[in-house]
């Protein structure tokens, strides 16, 4: 009737979160960064990833969970990496924020099992993720968990175990990705494909330390003016990564895409700002940002200090090259001359 008052209620479909699971990260691969960043976020300090015809498994020995933690990992938009943004045992700063990042696996696969047990709460469980099973019932939004015995022998851990795969993917596409996007090099985490440890991989080149300070927090880094020949190829794999919490998010050249500068092509290297405001997929940063804004400006003027650097080394090795070709061809003729003591004479009369 007019002027009645009535509520009404704001319902999620179960569908949209499977289409956020399936559509939100931009790449198949996004979803072994998201089950390593949750290990590292776990203070684990090994990650062993089996690639498998049609399954992929992710272990990891880190804090595992208990039923509590089992319930806020389900809990769509959990607060809890926020409110507690730094791990207990090594003080790591966390890397999730958003609670979403674990229905990444649905890029590539219909199922997933997880299998977790923790010391301290001498727990073990079991909980089976079936996208099929799940939809079935469109108000039951709960899923199986079967409490397991705890085995002392195995300790802390949690593995996660991906079948049903829609897609595949190659051993060495994981291995690039995680070289690209993960923390390597640290002592206390290491990530193994198929037995092989990932090792972080060195650019040769000059050096530039980058630590500056902004309105926002501190900016770290290193840029490297790369040791290759100036091919219009290298302008493709040029950039510095922009990482946060030392995840890398994406590249840039601040503004240098276009440039015709000498050396441009050569620049690598990463920064890493905690406070940038990042995209949920974590796949960029908000361009449009403040925070991004004051970075950008920054980063223009060191680049344009690194590339008049290295016009000025570029006009210093032509330089150097004109000065030994001259000196090569006054070698010649002074060997000439030693050779033919009369070239200069004059025509007999």
């Amino acid at each position: 009737m007019i002027g009645e008052k009535t509520d009404i209620p704001v319902v999620f479909d179960k569908s949209h979160l499977l289409t956020i699971g399936q559509r939100l990260y931009s790449t198949s691969l996004d979803l072994v960064r998201e089950l390593v960043s949750n290990a590292y976020d776990a203070d684990a300090t090994v990650v062993k990833i089996e690639v498998r015809p049609g399954m992929i498994v992710v272990e990891d020995n880190g804090s595992g969970m208990d039923e509590e933690r089992i319930r806020q990992y389900f809990t769509i938009g959990s607060q809890e990496k926020r409110l507690h943004a730094v791990s207990p045992k090594f003080e790591r700063k966390r890397i999730g924020e958003f609670g979403i990042g674990k229905f990444s696996v649905l890029t590539i696969a219909e199922r997933f099992l997880i299998e977790t047990q923790q010391d301290a709460a001498a727990f073990g469980a079991r909980i089976l993720f079936d996208t099929r099973e799940w939809s079935r019932d469109a108000h039951n939004w709960s899923v199986p968990c079967m409490i397991i015995p705890y085995d002392a022998m195995r300790g802390s851990g949690t593995r996660i175990t991906i079948t049903h795969m829609n897609k595949s993917l190659e051993p060495s596409h994981i291995v690039r990705a995680i070289r690209e996007r993960l923390p390597l090099g640290k002592e206390d985490f290491r990530i193994f494909v198929n037995g092989s440890e990932v090792m972080a991989t060195s650019v040769p080149g000059k050096r530039f330390p980058v630590h500056f300070e902004t309105p926002f927090g501190v900016v770290t880094g290193e840029i490297i003016l790369a040791n290759i020949p100036p091919t219009r190829e290298n302008l493709a794999d040029a950039g510095i990564t922009i990482r946060v919490k030392q995840i890398a998010v994406t590249k840039s050249l601040f503004g240098f895409e276009s440039s015709h500068a000498v050396g441009v092509n050569r620049l690598r290297g990463w920064i890493n700002a905690d406070f940038l405001p990042i995209t949920s997929s974590r796949d960029n940063v908000i361009w449009d940002s403040d925070e991004h804004q004051a970075i950008h400006v920054k980063m223009r003027e060191i680049l344009r200090g690194i590339t008049r650097d290295a016009r000025n080394l570029a006009l210093q090795r032509e330089n150097a090259r004109a000065s030994e070709v001259l000196r090569e061809a006054l070698d010649k003729i002074g060997r000439a001359f030693r050779k033919n003591p009369h070239i200069l004479d004059g025509p007999e009369t």
